[in-house]
């Protein structure tokens, strides 16, 4: 029977994108600067919580009279858009099967890889016929090998901006936590982040809006405000929670339909031979038979083959009226491996 295994992986959705970028933001830049009470890590602010889950979650963020402790980083996801030409490798629009060949999950082909321990039986078996059984593994070239085609789910891209706003009482602050987003991708503005196995492209829009109230000479606390844009080249894997998890798919190639073959011997007259179609006939000493094949394979069987799937490729219930049964086609796919007879 054909090894045909689903491997299940993570699914990718909108939080996984939120979490991934947040994290990177939070560990990889990790950004520092100088503050009246030392060199201290700036702290870190999702805007999608609720402010009440924000107060006790991270009280240092706040002050007694609940205003935020300024420097801090804050990141909202303000903008989010299908658009067919920001897109990744997968350029095609490749749907998941949902047929009864269960490829649910799986329709991109990433892999093909032989499958030497189906390809060695296979060869063992037609050499013992030929030559054999203690010459069955005797090396001879064959056509017939088995391959693992792996199938993964196709992405749907999605473009993703977060909107990176940098607070602070002086300008010292504002140079320190802005140089990192401006030099540590280099000459490009482009870095790449990961989550759960999935990564993902990141673009730093070349402006930076500042804000200040620097002009204003009122009696209000004087603070910096500078907002970076990142658009994040995200794809979505599965239908969050209202789809099952997405599977890596193997199947196994066909290379050889079995079918058992009845025959008959027909005796005739030697002047009712055709001799232009000997293979049609067999001789025994002074006597001519006809053969006849009583089961053979059928068009849709020879079908089947062509698919070169892990079943046949099939749509059984149009074949109904054809006198061909299901039952029939699902007991040879699942021999089709075990059979030692060659397809006539």
């Amino acid at each position: 029977m054909p090894n045909n295994e689903e491997l299940y992986i993570k699914p990718c959705n909108i939080e996984t994108i939120d979490t991934g970028f947040f994290e990177h933001i939070d560990k990889q830049f990790n950004i520092h600067t100088i503050t009246n009470s030392g060199f201290k890590k700036v702290p870190l602010l999702w805007l999608g919580s609720e402010r009440a889950f924000q107060v006790k979650a991270n009280r240092e963020v706040r002050d007694s009279v609940g205003k935020l402790k300024l420097p801090l980083i804050t990141i909202e996801r303000t903008s989010m858009a299908k658009d067919p030409s920001f897109k990744g490798v997968v350029q095609a629009d490749l749907r998941h099967f949902n047929d009864d060949r269960k490829y649910r999950g799986g329709a991109f082909k990433v892999r093909t890889r032989i499958n030497q321990e189906k390809t060695a039986q296979i060869q063992n078996n037609r050499n013992a016929r030929r030559n054999g059984i203690n010459n069955r593994a005797y090396p001879e070239y064959s056509k017939k090998v088995i391959y693992d085609e792996y199938y993964v789910p196709v992405p749907t891209y999605v473009a993703v901006t977060y909107s990176i706003t940098l607070r602070c009482e002086y300008q010292q602050q504002m140079n320190q936590m802005l140089s990192p987003f401006i030099t540590r991708t280099g000459q490009v503005n482009h870095f790449v982040f990961e989550k759960n196995g999935h990564r993902f492209e990141s673009f730093i829009q070349q402006d930076f809006s500042q804000t200040n109230n620097l002009a204003n000479l009122s009696e209000e606390e004087r603070s910096f405000s500078t907002k970076v844009d990142i658009k994040v080249l995200g794809y979505l894997i599965g239908d969050d929670i209202n789809e099952e998890r997405p599977k890596v798919i193997k199947r196994e190639t066909l290379v050889e339909v079995s079918a058992p073959i009845e025959v008959v011997l027909t005796n005739v007259n030697q002047t009712e031979v055709d001799f232009e179609n000997l293979q049609n006939y067999r001789q025994v000493g002074d006597l001519w038979y006809l053969i006849n094949s009583l089961n053979g394979v059928t068009d849709s069987d020879k079908l089947g083959f062509a698919s070169k799937e892990a079943v046949l490729n099939i749509d059984y219930h149009s074949l109904k009226d054809e006198s061909i049964f299901e039952s029939q086609l699902v007991t040879m796919a699942e021999n089709l491996h075990d059979s030692d007879e060659d397809v006539e």
